[in-house]
């Protein structure tokens, strides 16, 4: 009896370990950068992101009323990629960002959920004409959400701070070249 009970408890740790591993946040990392026309033209790269397809970079202009501000963006276009978004990452360059493309434009919710550092977000219509924008969201506000003004067809994560820095402005213009 005391060995049956012994080996139920080995057994149970090695499940619980292996579900442990399986389900943890996995580090993304860039690798290797490769071309992808599918995307666009004029898409840059495509970096390997752990558990994810790669994500094309598109070069992203915010026209401001006190001139240009250039981003590089990873674009999440599927579905999968658009939940799984910034989640679990170290942190986001300054000058970088993650821009999401909805088609139909889509008044759906933002969280910080498994976010690891803070963002501002910005919310465009199909123009590119900014509609919302939500400062220094930290990892803390989840479960929240946060919802644009209007249906967007771009939503933009930038690093917390960025759209003060760049005086980037609700009525500013996005535009993916």
């Amino acid at each position: 009896m005391r060995t049956r009970i012994i080996l139920l408890i080995f057994v149970v740790l090695v499940i619980a370990t292996g579900l442990a591993v399986y389900y943890a946040p996995q580090e993304r990392s860039p690798q290797t950068a490769t071309t992808n026309a599918s995307i666009s033209a004029n898409t840059q790269h495509t970096f390997a992101i752990s558990g994810q397809a790669t994500l094309p970079m598109q070069q992203i202009t915010i026209i401001t009323k006190h001139g240009a501000v250039q981003i590089a963006a990873e674009v999440a276009s599927t579905r999968e990629q658009q939940v799984d978004g910034l989640s679990n990452r170290a942190s986001l360059a300054s000058g970088s960002g993650m821009l999401f493309v909805f088609n139909p434009p889509t008044t759906d919710g933002f969280w910080m959920k498994d976010m690891r550092f803070s963002l501002d977000i910005i919310w465009a219509s199909s123009d590119g004409t900014i509609t919302t924008l939500y400062k220094h969201l930290s990892p803390d506000t989840y479960p929240r959400s946060f919802y644009p003004a209007s249906p967007a067809t771009y939503v933009l994560e930038v690093p917390a701070g960025y759209a003060d820095a760049h005086r980037i402005a609700i009525g500013d213009k996005i535009v993916v070249q």
